[in-house]
C-alpha cells in the first residue's frame, strides 16, 4: 500500500510573489520578441510568420497581464478568507465560554436550590455571597455601548482569570461612533489579548492592562502586559503577514488587526522595553448623521 503524500499549508503571499515575477518575466521576454520581429531581426522569415509571431506574443503578454491581475485578486480573496475564518473562530470561542456560563450557572442554582431546601438557610446566603463575589471580579464595571465588544472583554476576562493574568480594565468610552462594524473591533481587540497572554505563559506575576477611550474626534485603546520585551529587530515586521515569533503560529492575527485599522483610517502602533509591551490603537470617530430639520 503507497503512502499519501502530505502537503503542507500553502504561503500565499510567497506564491503570488513568485508566480508575479514569472510572469512579469514572461511579458518582458515576450516584448522583446516582438521588438525584434518588428525591427526585421529575422530577415530570412516570411511576412505570414512575423505576423503570427507578432499576434501570438501580444495574446500571450495579455493572458500574463491579466493572469498577475487574477493573482493579486486570488490573494485579496485568501486573505478575506483568512479573516472570515478567524472571525468565526473567535465567534465559536465566545459561544463555548457563554454555554459554559450557563452550565455554571445552572449547577450554582442547583446546589442553592437544594440548600433551601435542606433548610440551610445560612449555608445557603455563605454560597450566594461567594458566588456573587466571583461573579463580580468576572464581569465589566463599566460597558461600552456595542454588545459584541462587551461580550468579547467578558470572554477574555474570564480565559485571563482561568490562566491565573490580574486584569486592570478601564472602559473609558461608549464607542457608540465606532467607525468599523463590531465584529471587525472583535478581532482586533481579541488578536491583540490572546498575544498578550501566551507571552504571558508561566509568569508568575502576570497582568494585562486594558483601557478603551475616547474624545470627540477620536476612539482607541491600549493594551498592555508585563511579558518579555519583543526584540528590537523584530518590532518592524511585528504587522507583517506571515511574520511569528511562536513556533506554531501563522502570522496573521497582528496583520489583520493593521489591515482592519488601516483601511477604516486608524493607525496601531507597539512600543516595548523590558518592563512592559504596549499596542496602542486609533481610530477617527464615524461622523454624526444631522437629523433632517421639521419644515
Amino acid at each position: 500500500m503507497g503512502h499519501k503524500r502530505k502537503f503542507g499549508a500553502v504561503n500565499v503571499a510567497k506564491a503570488v510573489f513568485t508566480a508575479s515575477i514569472l510572469n512579469a518575466l514572461e511579458i518582458f521576454v515576450l516584448f522583446a520578441l516582438m521588438l525584434l520581429v518588428l525591427f526585421d531581426v529575422f530577415d530570412g522569415s516570411a511576412p505570414y510568420v512575423k505576423a503570427a509571431l507578432i499576434a501570438g506574443s501580444a495574446l500571450l503578454m495579455i493572458n500574463n497581464i491579466i493572469a498577475i491581475r487574477n493573482l493579486r485578486q486570488w490573494s485579496w480573496v485568501n486573505s478575506q478568507n483568512s479573516m472570515l475564518k478567524d472571525s468565526i473562530s473567535q465567534v465559536e470561542t465566545l459561544n463555548d465560554r457563554l454555554r459554559t456560563q450557563r452550565h455554571d450557572f445552572m449547577n450554582h442554582l442547583q446546589v442553592i436550590y437544594s440548600l433551601v431546601e435542606m433548610e440551610e438557610s445560612d449555608s445557603a446566603i455563605k454560597y450566594i455571597e461567594k458566588l456573587h463575589g466571583n461573579m463580580r471580579s468576572r464581569s465589566l464595571t463599566t460597558r461600552t455601548s456595542l454588545t459584541a465588544v462587551n461580550a468579547l472583554l467578558q470572554a477574555k476576562l474570564s480565559d485571563c482569570i482561568n490562566r491565573n493574568i490580574k486584569v486592570d480594565l478601564k472602559v473609558n468610552a461608549l464607542w457608540s461612533a465606532l467607525p468599523v462594524e463590531e465584529w471587525e473591533m472583535c478581532r482586533v481587540l481579541g488578536n491583540i489579548i490572546d498575544n498578550a497572554m501566551d507571552a504571558l505563559e508561566g509568569k508568575s506575576d502576570a497582568k494585562i492592562d486594558i483601557e478603551l477611550f475616547e474624545d470627540i474626534n477620536s476612539l482607541g485603546f491600549s493594551i498592555s502586559n508585563n511579558g518579555p520585551m519583543i526584540d528590537k529587530a523584530n518590532i518592524d515586521h511585528i504587522f507583517n503577514l506571515g511574520f511569528t515569533t511562536k513556533s506554531t503560529g501563522q502570522g496573521l492575527g497582528l496583520n489583520i488587526v493593521k489591515r482592519i485599522m488601516e483601511t477604516a483610517g486608524g493607525k496601531i502602533s507597539i512600543h516595548s522595553d523590558e518592563k512592559r509591551t504596549c499596542f496602542t490603537g486609533t481610530l477617527p470617530a464615524k461622523p454624526k448623521i444631522s437629523e433632517p430639520k421639521e419644515s
